[in-house]
């Protein structure tokens, strides 16, 4: 019997693509975790090409049997439900992490003070950062070594804003900062250059966390 899926092609919203080649022309199944983008838990058969709606180019599906036809549409509507409800919490994430980004910078110029939390009077490096979360609620622990604990560590190629980068040598995390965007820190850097924008290089970087996720 000729088989009748060639595959299905997903594109989650963090544009990764996964062709997946489907061998059995009856059923499979599949799984997809929204969080991971990995396939979970659905039973996907073969419907005719193109009897079925693209949704918004998340999932298309290709010579499935129409005798499936209603099934799929209902996983599909499942799909799409599940895409939207990730993508509103994605943009409130976003949205949270621009507004912290905003409320940082207004500090810029504000002095280093060793040992200090305050952002207008002078903070240290993981006082500042402490500081600016705790005005959206978000507990993080005092140093900057603990700092480098909290979260979700993340890959520099996947940083966003609002991310906390922990910089050090031999391993040793000394130092702490916020991610603005554009290769771009603000951080509570020095004595002499207090509160200020740097290029994000400005030391080995010894993690990435993400508190907001």
């Amino acid at each position: 019997m000729k088989k009748v899926v060639k595959g299905i092609k997903l594109i989650t919203f963090s544009l990764l693509i996964l062709l997946i080649q489907i061998n059995n022309p009856t059923a499979t199944k599949l799984n997809f975790n929204f969080n991971t983008n990995r396939i979970n838990a659905y039973e996907i058969y073969e419907i005719k090409e193109n009897s079925l709606p693209k949704v918004n180019s998340i999932v298309e599906f290709y010579e499935i049997d129409p005798n499936k036809e209603t099934y799929l549409k209902e996983k599909m509507k499942e799909y799409r439900l599940e895409l939207q409800k990730e993508e509103e919490k994605r943009q409130q994430r976003l949205n949270l992490k621009t507004k912290i980004v905003n409320f940082s910078v207004q500090f810029v110029g504000n002095p280093y003070v060793s040992g200090g939390t305050s952002l207008t009077n002078g903070a240290d490096c993981s006082g500042f950062v402490q500081a600016v979360f705790k005005n959206f609620n978000i507990t993080l622990p005092r140093t900057a070594p603990d700092q480098a604990k909290v979260g979700e560590e993340v890959d520099i190629s996947s940083i966003e804003i609002g991310d906390i980068i922990s910089y050090g040598y031999n391993g040793i995390v000394g130092h702490s900062a916020i991610y603005i965007g554009d290769n771009k820190i603000v951080h509570s850097s020095t004595p002499e250059l207090g509160i200020r924008i740097d290029n994000m290089n400005i030391m080995p970087i010894i993690s990435i966390r993400r508190v907001i996720n």
